[in-house]
């Protein structure tokens, strides 16, 4: 049965504007299911988490990114749960790569249950799909405002990340792939991609 986790504040609230289409579509797909409603960071991923524990096979993230990505942590390494997405957020870059650019072509895609198995990306208790980033760069989107524009906001801009680099100590990290390979080391900014998400080919 199909376990939908909506986030209403996703896309500026749009879902609002949509539901009783949305919920009408998958009705004459014959994929309503079960709806839930996200309150704030983290409750998708609970909700996830629950739905699972009650024997739901394929759960749906309304959403954005952020929603997709909090599913996936509350599904975990489950190997028997299909993760599904209506992208309805500001930002839909996993909907998109996978090919899903509307919400209708999203339900047609449900309704097909078209599935193709992906690996997750590990770091600690935190799951990703498509990159994972840590170290200097994840540190510098926290300390640096890079949504001004203009060419004096992107001196000032690259005057603070020079500035934050040469503050900037190293992490301690090991990394582990498949269980089979191992590596310690300090690492100053690293990127993870899972090239079978991001390039099928």
């Amino acid at each position: 049965m199909y376990y939908y986790i909506v986030n209403p504040t996703a896309g500026h609230g749009q879902i609002r504007n949509l539901q009783d289409k949305l919920r009408s579509r998958l009705d004459n797909l014959g994929i309503r299911g079960e709806w839930a409603k996200t309150t704030g960071p983290g409750d998708a991923t609970r909700l996830a988490k629950a739905a699972v524990e009650a024997g739901h096979t394929t759960i749906v993230a309304v959403g954005g990114d952020d929603t997709v990505n909090e599913v996936i942590n509350g599904i975990g390494d489950h190997e028997n749960v299909a993760v599904g997405i209506i992208p309805i957020g500001t930002a839909n870059r996993v909907a998109s790569q996978l090919g899903i650019i509307t919400w209708p072509q999203a339900c047609e895609a449900l309704a097909a249950r078209r599935l193709t198995p992906y690996s997750l990306i590990a770091a600690g208790q935190k799951y990703f799909l498509s990159t994972l980033t840590m170290g200097f760069e994840t540190d510098l989107d926290k300390t640096v405002d890079t949504s001004a524009g203009g060419w004096r906001a992107r001196v000032t801009q690259l005057a603070q990340s020079l500035g934050h680099a040469q503050g900037y100590k190293s992490l301690k990290c090991r990394i582990e792939v498949d269980g089979k390979y191992t590596l310690t080391c300090d690492l100053f900014t690293l990127s993870v991609a899972n090239q079978k998400f991001l390039n099928p080919l």
